[in-house]
């Protein structure tokens, strides 16, 4: 269903006299679309996430609504960081503020994910679409499972090789329900033995250089080099 939904919405989007590119790449708040931000990128793990209600239509004089219309769907989330991989962060709780018009962000359908967040103003924004799924492993690290969809062509990603996931990902039954499709797309994950398994991924430091000198670079935000840190579960 919210494939479906979002579907439909990118296809309005291909109608409007905008470049849609730079609707993706722009962070969330239109004042600072174009200028420098701080970004933190650490591992966290969802506490709860809310969709943003949009507000009330605002009628004009003649009746019709002056309420800017917006194809995005907005959310509130709040994740607890387990990992700092780069930049400062306030705290061990981030709220987050989150746009995107590809409905609800497939991050949030697993407790953990990498987050790119831009901070402006004392307000934190994930970076449009910079939120990466990942599960620990048995070595104690970090993994996304499957390729990452962070370049333009089609070609397989390097840094894509087996993994060693600490733990399955539940029955296969769940597959079943629409929404475990989306949680489990079926070009990365797989069944053995009636269980979710994930044979290959990209590793947590792999990832982030994968995104650092990738679409954030491409958006003109600079990122350090991965530091060392250990990581907290």
């Amino acid at each position: 269903m919210r494939a479906a939904i979002a579907g439909s919405l990118l296809m309005l989007s291909l109608l409007l006299p905008w470049p849609v590119e730079s609707a993706e790449s722009a962070p969330v708040d239109s004042k600072v679309a174009q200028a420098p931000v701080d970004t933190a990128a650490f591992v966290g793990r969802l506490i709860s996430i809310e969709e943003i209600q949009p507000p009330p239509c605002q009628p004009s004089a003649d009746g019709h609504c002056t309420t800017p219309v917006s194809f995005d769907t907005g959310y509130e989330a709040r994740y607890r960081v387990v990992q700092r991989v780069s930049g400062q962060l306030d705290g061990d709780e981030v709220h987050i503020s989150i746009h995107s018009h590809r409905g609800y962000p497939a991050m949030a359908l697993h407790p953990h994910a990498l987050l790119f967040v831009g901070q402006h103003e004392g307000k934190n924004f994930l970076h449009r679409y910079q939120g990466y799924p990942v599960h620990a492993t048995k070595d104690g690290g970090w993994a996304h499972c499957g390729d990452a969809d962070t370049r333009r062509d089609d070609a397989p990603s390097r840094a894509l090789r087996a993994q060693d996931f600490a733990v399955d990902f539940g029955s296969a039954a769940q597959l079943a329900e629409d929404a475990d499709h989306e949680k489990y797309p079926l070009d990365a994950f797989k069944v053995e033995n009636d269980r979710i398994v994930c044979p290959r991924g990209i590793a947590l430091d792999d990832l982030y250089e994968l995104v650092r000198n990738g679409v954030m670079k491409a958006r003109g935000v600079t990122l350090p080099p991965m530091a060392a840190s250990n990581a907290t579960r």
